[in-house]
């Protein structure tokens, strides 16, 4: 399974320039907001660059720390999000931004409980302490065994089933030149190209910006 080119007729179903939501890229974070948003009934736009949805799921190794999950009780793991932050901050040599920090960790469990609940499996051993850096002083890590493929596979299906109800539009190969600000410079839009080189603005009071992992920066 690759990373889906949608097909013109579920681009273009809800064509027009006042959303809710415009969210700027259809990686795996521009996905999960744009899911959330419309199930929760806001009329979102998706603007994508490239030609495919799914950003670097395909090269990902979709690792995934998180603390205080179903996995970890299964195991008879005890850990918490402070343990998790302090951990975090520890192997960082403190660097990194602690606000960022506990709000990822704050929300991690949730995560993972959301994307078990769509029929996402972890690897029979996890969670475990860690790969790739410093390990985790606590089993909190865990991936699928397509690595980000894993996450997309369970994503896509309700991507498709939005855009089916007309909840969600993607606009793929389609860029954002610049966002628009009204006299109070305040954001009201973005103004977007193309792949005909055709210049339209986009308006909405929420834009999200997804665009780049933290891996990719």
């Amino acid at each position: 399974m690759t990373l889906a080119s949608l097909p013109l007729s579920s681009r273009i179903s809800l064509a027009e320039n006042s959303w809710d939501a415009v969210i700027i890229g259809a990686g795996t974070a521009g996905l999960a907001a744009s899911i959330f948003a419309a199930e929760r009934g806001a009329r979102v736009l998706v603007i994508e660059s490239s030609h495919r949805i799914g950003g670097t799921l395909d090269r990902s190794s979709g690792q995934m720390s998180a603390a205080g999950t179903s996995l970890q009780k299964a195991k008879g793991i005890k850990d918490t999000p402070e343990d998790h932050f302090q951990d975090v901050m520890r192997i960082s040599k403190g660097m990194a931004n602690p606000e960022m920090v506990k709000v990822a960790v704050d929300n991690a469990a949730d995560t993972i409980e959301w994307l078990l609940n769509l029929g996402w499996q972890a690897l029979p051993e996890h969670p475990i302490k860690g790969q790739g850096h410093e390990d985790y002083l606590i089993p909190r890590y865990q991936w699928g065994s397509e690595g980000g493929m894993s996450i997309y596979r369970v994503l896509l299906p309700l991507i498709l089933k939005l855009i089916s109800e007309e909840k969600l539009v993607i606009l793929t190969e389609t860029k954002v030149s610049s966002l628009l600000q009204n006299n109070n410079e305040e954001i009201i839009g973005v103004k977007t190209q193309t792949p005909e080189g055709k210049n339209i603005d986009y308006n909405s009071s929420n834009i999200v910006i997804t665009t780049g992992g933290s891996g990719g920066d």
